[in-house]
């Protein structure tokens, strides 16, 4: 009887033994055609880059000179406060490599000017332009500008400015030579027009990207 009765309980025990094994088993294959598989995994996708960048500068000094040499002012404190951003519109291969567009605007405050109204804000300027990198080294670019008093020194002047330089920043002293011409629309509809050769500095200070 002894033996009859273990007969039944090895057959269970065999039969637990094997379905452990056979669990086991298929366990081991799942985690070994997953460690198989993971080399030959696809890459992650690379981070796309922000389409929207900021800048910014603050200025302290003790006058106004406008670029082309015009005195504003030269007693007291003047603070002047440029920000805006850069959306990039395009970037590739080709002939035109980049495209963005610009949009920004420009205070000067000056202490020494006490107006009712808009106390010490000297100035208002507001900016749109269109930038474009061409054959990789040359930058091609057209703004749009107005000028504005609020305390009403001056009439609202709007000027168009074309502008083309050469990114020369891979030789050892790069000045980035730039040539501009700057449209003037009077009230008159009268169109002036000046031509300018200059350095083309930059003293912005980005902000990093928005988005």
């Amino acid at each position: 009887m002894g033996k009859e009765s273990s007969m039944p309980l090895r057959r269970d025990v065999s039969a637990a033994v094997a379905g452990t094994a056979l669990s086991l088993g298929l366990v081991c294959a799942a985690a070994l055609g997953a460690n198989a598989s993971e080399p030959y995994a696809p890459p992650p996708a690379p981070a796309v880059g922000s389409a929207i960048h900021g800048f910014g500068d603050v200025t302290f000094t003790n006058d106004y000179i406008t670029p082309r040499g015009l005195l504003v002012t030269n007693t007291g404190l003047t603070t002047q406060i440029l920000n805006g951003l850069v959306f990039n519109l395009y970037k590739g291969p080709g002939l035109i490599s980049n495209a963005s567009l610009t949009v920004g605007i420009w205070n000067d405050l000056w202490s020494e000017q006490d107006n009712p109204k808009v106390g010490s804000w000297n100035e208002f300027d507001w900016f749109v332009g269109l930038n474009f990198t061409i054959a990789k080294n040359w930058n091609a670019g057209v703004l749009f500008i107005q000028f504005l008093s609020p305390p009403g020194n001056f009439r609202a002047e709007s000027n168009i400015e074309f502008s083309l330089a050469y990114n020369d920043s891979n030789h050892g002293w790069p000045i980035v030579p730039a040539i501009r011409q700057s449209l003037k629309a009077g009230r008159a509809t009268r169109t002036t027009s000046s031509w300018e050769l200059s350095r083309l500095t930059r003293s912005s200070t980005t902000i990093g990207p928005l988005l």
